[in-house]
């Protein structure tokens, strides 16, 4: 099972500002009238849409459906000598 730091993120800025803010991801809530902060980065694969409702009103819906994911790189390490 993937950890929190595998996988892709999206990061991104709410122009959009208020008091409370609920994530939906695939039309189910994930997290329910939270703190608001303009900035979020969201875990995604190919098959999600997540929307953000700022004071229970609908701002952004994101669609990764048409996104096309590339392997990440490795890490290098350097080599000791």
């Amino acid at each position: 099972m993937p950890g929190e730091d595998s996988g892709y993120y999206f990061p991104f800025h709410l122009t959009k500002t208020g008091t409370n803010m609920t994530f939906k991801k695939n039309g189910e809530t994930t997290k329910d009238k939270i703190a608001f902060d303009p900035d979020i980065v969201f875990r995604v694969t190919k098959d999600d849409t997540f929307e953000v409702l700022v004071e229970d009103a609908s701002v952004v819906t994101f669609t990764f459906s048409g996104a096309t994911f590339e392997p990440q790189a490795k890490a290098k390490t350097r080599s000791r000598k």
